[in-house]
């Protein structure tokens, strides 16, 4: 009897003891070496309330993480030029003006602009199966503003519109085995 009962505590343990473990929707990591502040792996596809056409969902690895930084680093300058080719035929058209435009979207901006962004770390499987990782920015400067627009950063992917959204936060796609970045 008592073996009986000593079993069922222990089964019930690992039960408990898993549940917890596994259950976890996300998990906090920080990586100094590329950013100020904290970010999260989001452990859970229901944390994310995004639709993307993408086979399934992983849980992103800090070496994985890592990965993604390095691209994001790497890559940023030809996004940026990519994303925002918003240089107006209407505007002026000048050499000097293109320069400087071109000056601004710099890989050292680009790094700078995100150093005090928080990270949130997602992960899908293309239709091609190549890992794709998501990577939200959320801009954490000015703290009290961010932690009223951000709650619960900790544990779900936070999409928002208006113009505080616009200013203070991004969300970017890392193909991993192109090394590229891109927008869905």
């Amino acid at each position: 009897m008592r073996t009986m009962q000593s079993c069922i505590i222990t089964f019930l343990f690992f039960v408990i003891s898993s549940s917890v473990i596994w259950g976890q929707s996300s998990r906090l990591i920080q990586l100094p070496e590329y950013y100020k502040g904290s970010g999260v792996i989001i452990c859970d596809s229901s944390k994310i309330p995004i639709h993307t056409d993408f086979k399934s969902f992983f849980v992103v690895s800090i070496e994985e993480a890592r990965l993604a930084e390095t691209i994001l680093q790497k890559d940023i300058k030809r996004f940026f030029k990519e994303r925002y080719v918003i240089f107006p035929k209407e505007r002026s058209s000048s050499v000097s003006e293109k320069r400087k435009w071109e000056k601004t979207i710099t890989r050292v901006n680009a790094a700078k602009r995100y150093k005090h962004y928080y990270r949130q770390y997602a992960g899908f499987i293309s239709f091609n199966n190549e890992k794709i990782i998501l990577i939200g920015l959320l801009n954490f400067k000015h703290t009290r503003k961010s932690a009223k627009h951000f709650r619960n950063w900790e544990n779900e992917i936070i999409v928002g519109f208006g113009e505080f959204y616009e200013k203070n936060s991004d969300m970017i796609f890392i193909n991993i085995p192109s090394e590229t970045i891109f927008d869905l």
